[in-house]
């Protein structure tokens, strides 16, 4: 009787283990913003946002194809290295002219990137903050991110470029002058993320 009673209760163990896995199988296979479903990279995407580090838009989509400015993707460095707090607390105007109230939003993130030497800005003084980002200042925010530094063998952003095809990061068809899309830059992060 009793080893009825524990092979029950181990049946019923195990079929309650199946359904959660199950459910837990049904909330991982939903796409993370309604207009990320069927993307190529959307179990990356799904990855950034559980991290906290992509947000959707006022409608909760991702805009995978459209270009990112460089306010925005500042926004995503800063997150990915864990300081949003950070960015709360020095989120005061900037020391560049141009990122103006309209960016008042990304203050604290352009003052940590700024602070972390991340992100430098132009010879002019200027941010640009509503600037499409291309890939090749992407990659070298993101290895600046990783800890590397502007002392790469080589000419910018060539030297940015080798290291990051050295590390996975970046693969076949890369333009360094091509404007980034969300997607890309998606991937971009998550193979950053996952540099050693």
């Amino acid at each position: 009787m009793l080893a009825r009673d524990a092979a029950g209760r181990q049946a019923s163990t195990a079929l309650a283990a199946a359904m959660i896995f199950a459910m837990a199988g049904i909330v991982f296979a939903a796409s993370p913003f309604p207009d990320t479903a069927g993307a190529a990279n959307e179990a990356v995407i799904a990855r950034l946002k559980a991290l906290g580090i992509v947000k959707g838009d006022d409608l909760g989509n991702f805009n995978p194809n459209n270009p990112i400015n460089r306010a925005e993707f500042t926004t995503m460095i800063v997150r990915m290295l864990g300081l949003e707090a950070a960015a709360g607390v020095v989120n005061i105007p900037t020391k560049f002219p141009d990122v103006t109230e309209n960016f008042s939003w990304a203050y604290g993130y352009i003052n940590v990137a700024t602070n972390r030497n991340l992100i430098k800005g132009y010879e002019d003084g200027t941010f640009r903050p509503g600037n499409n980002v291309t890939q090749a200042e992407a990659i070298t925010i993101l290895l600046r991110a990783a800890g590397y530094s502007d002392n790469l063998p080589g000419d910018w952003p060539i030297d940015y470029m080798m290291q990051a095809a050295t590390l996975g990061v970046i693969g076949t068809g890369f333009s360094a002058n091509t404007a980034a899309t969300r997607a890309l830059i998606a991937t971009l992060v998550n193979n950053t993320l996952d540099v050693p």
